[in-house]
């Protein structure tokens, strides 16, 4: 059985370093927020290591984060000695991208214009050739993928399906007579 998750959404706090009385290891939780159609879910997730000491430098509520990790039945005895069980993420994977990072990058970067795709160039008319003169060289194909196969295709002229959407813009699939 493989326990195995990944998700991307925001972080909905920031995140608290955590050690355990028993240990000298220390590790972050946090919860993300993750947006579906019928409304959020905030996750719970620990990580530590690297990834762990990074966020808890950097991260703060409302960032991007997109975690990998496996789902863990956390355990444990409340200050009151309560035995509490919640579900949560043990990440092994943390992407982070700060509050705004895509939108910054978009300002800053200049918009690069593309030149512009050359037109496809028609072949030249041949010469008209009489019966006793020289034979003209044969000129390369104008097309793009040179092999006779595909040549030989575009020269067929097939005929596109003018509509292949309904009004709804969902696909009609193309009807094959056998």
């Amino acid at each position: 059985m493989i326990n195995s998750i990944s998700f991307s959404g925001y972080l909905a706090q920031d995140p608290v370093v955590r050690s355990p009385q028993d240990s000298n290891d220390t590790f972050i939780t946090f919860s993300v927020c993750v947006h579906f159609a019928n409304g959020e879910e905030f996750i719970n997730c620990c990580s530590n290591g690297d990834d762990a000491k990074y966020l808890a430098q950097n991260a703060k509520k409302g960032d991007r984060v997109s975690v990998s990790g496996r789902l863990k039945l956390n355990k444990w005895t409340n200050r009151s000695g309560e035995a509490i069980q919640k579900l949560g993420v043990q990440t092994y994977g943390v992407e982070w991208a700060p509050k705004g990072a895509v939108a910054n990058m978009q300002q800053s970067q200049p918009q690069q214009e593309y030149p512009q795709r050359p037109q496809t160039q028609q072949a030249a008319p041949r010469p008209q050739q009489s019966y006793n003169g020289p034979q003209a060289a044969p000129e390369p194909p104008a097309f793009r993928n040179s092999a006779p196969l595909y040549q030989e295709a575009c020269r067929s002229g097939q005929q596109q399906r003018p509509n292949a959407y309904d009004e709804n813009g969902r696909f009609i699939p193309a009807h094959f007579d056998y």
